[in-house]
């Protein structure tokens, strides 16, 4: 587990962080600073939750999340800058719970995500 919640300056992750094989639990929440995540998170094949909950500057998800095999918990609530879903999201077939409550900027969903869990 990595707890980087309300972490208000953080503007960025670095790409290292995709050799956190067994990371189970990423908590992002609040990182107001935040605009992208690294393509590396995809190789956290481990990682069950990914909250990003109130990062109101994350515009983009990267496709290599969809390699997240694991993923089970995504929560994008009042991710307000995001403008749509990598279709590789779909790929996350354990891919419980998605929230998307107060994506204000989302635009559309994916037909992909019918495939997940």
């Amino acid at each position: 587990t990595l707890n980087l919640a309300r972490c208000v300056a953080l503007a960025a992750l670095p790409a290292e962080l995709g050799q956190c094989g067994a990371l189970h639990t990423l908590n992002l929440k609040y990182c107001v600073a935040l605009t992208s995540l690294p393509a590396e998170l995809g190789q956290c094949t481990a990682l069950h939750t990914l909250n990003l909950a109130r990062c109101v500057a994350l515009a983009a998800l990267p496709a290599e999340l969809g390699q997240c095999g694991a993923l089970h918990t995504l929560n994008l609530k009042y991710c307000v800058a995001l403008t749509s879903l990598p279709a590789e999201l779909g790929q996350c077939a354990a891919l419980h719970t998605l929230n998307l409550g107060d994506c204000i900027a989302l635009t559309s969903l994916l037909a992909e995500l019918g495939q997940c869990a």
